[in-house]
């Protein structure tokens, strides 16, 4: 859900309550402390016949019961911020009902307000209007291996719920964090399907960020109302910041590349446009394996960027008219081939 704009610039208007009533009970009370300066001239008037000297000392009694007692009809909220008092008599007269219960707990926004002095206030009870981002990571399972997704998701206290949100404010973060992880296992598992194996899965999950962002956007704007109401949140952005193969996958992802890259460079130096058309000549009979082996040996040696390092023993034997030969010396030939192979010496390694 956006944001609403109102919320963005949360003010105390948007708050129901009886303003009216509190406005009421504070005059009353005022005009209550009034008569000790009345009380107190009519004393010394009668007592002492100096009504002017209990009028002076009913004021200095007045302003102290005053400025003693004020602080429990006025409340102060600082900017960017909510509070929420409980409303005593509710709590103790109520009858247990779900209403009675709600609008036992009253909010303030921000700035100055009257209230009942019979609502109680915890300094706990203070909570921030601004808007918070919560990250998170998430490992995903692909059939070609891990991908590592980093986002975020910014969200603020809506102030027209502040019960709910107080209420539920410690599990509010890890919450939303479990469905966007959700969502987002489900989305790429349905890329990776639809996207067929010779195009590469998991670089079509990778190329699709922005894809996804706007998937977020929709979801979490249109579907996540009912989470919204139970948390008292409104939710503003969710967004994707990293998607990025694992440590292994790139490791494998980079043995792949180097591979296409080795095969389609041997068919070029063989005048063939790429990997597949060699293999088509090959299947035509047009090339033999062992030119394909010669031209991949001459490019990995040519190239800057791909070294790899052969021992290799190759044993070549050609002899015209083996065929004729006596069965049993054609036999002994062939069986001392794997003998020869096995006494060839052996590279010296380092060290020995």
């Amino acid at each position: 859900m956006a944001t609403n704009p109102y919320q963005t610039y949360a003010t105390d208007s948007l708050i129901s309550r009886n303003r009216t009533g509190r406005l009421l009970v504070l005059l009353l009370w005022f005009l209550i402390t009034c008569g000790i300066p009345v009380y107190a001239s009519y004393l010394t008037h009668h007592w002492f016949n100096q009504w002017l000297v209990g009028l002076f000392i009913g004021l200095i009694g007045q302003a102290f019961v005053v400025t003693s007692t004020l602080h429990m009809f006025i409340i102060k909220v600082s900017s960017f911020s909510g509070f929420i008092t409980v409303d005593q008599l509710k709590t103790f007269f109520g009858k247990n009902e779900a209403d009675d219960d709600r609008n036992a707990y009253v909010v303030y926004g921000p700035g100055w307000h009257v209230s009942y002095p019979w609502e109680a206030r915890e300094s706990g009870r203070n909570f921030s209007l601004e808007e918070a981002s919560e990250t998170f990571t998430l490992d995903v399972q692909t059939s070609e291996g891990n991908l590592t997704i980093k986002g975020s998701v910014r969200m603020r206290a809506n102030l027209t719920n502040a019960i709910a949100y107080l209420s539920g404010v410690a599990s509010v973060a890890g919450d939303i964090t479990d469905l966007i992880k959700a969502f987002l296992i489900q989305r790429i598992a349905e890329i990776s399907k639809t996207t067929p194996d010779h195009e590469g899965g998991i670089l079509a999950v990778l190329g699709t960020v922005k894809a996804i962002n706007a998937d977020l956007q929709t979801n979490f704007k249109n579907g996540i109302s009912e989470f919204e109401d139970r948390f008292g949140v409104d939710v503003g952005d969710v967004t994707i910041s990293s998607l990025m193969p694992s440590d292994a996958l790139q490791k494998t992802m980079t043995g792949l590349s180097e591979a296409k890259i080795i095969a389609d460079g041997t068919a070029i130096l063989l005048g063939y446009a790429n990997n597949k058309a060699m293999r088509e000549a090959v299947s035509r009979g047009e090339l033999a394996e062992s030119n394909i082996k010669e031209a991949r040996d001459r490019f990995m040696a040519a190239s800057d960027n791909i070294k790899m390092d052969l021992s290799t023993n190759e044993w070549k034997v050609n002899i015209d008219g083996l065929d004729k030969l006596d069965p049993e010396i054609a036999k002994a030939i062939t069986s001392m081939l794997p003998i020869a192979a096995a006494l060839q010496p052996k590279p010296r390694q380092k060290g020995k």
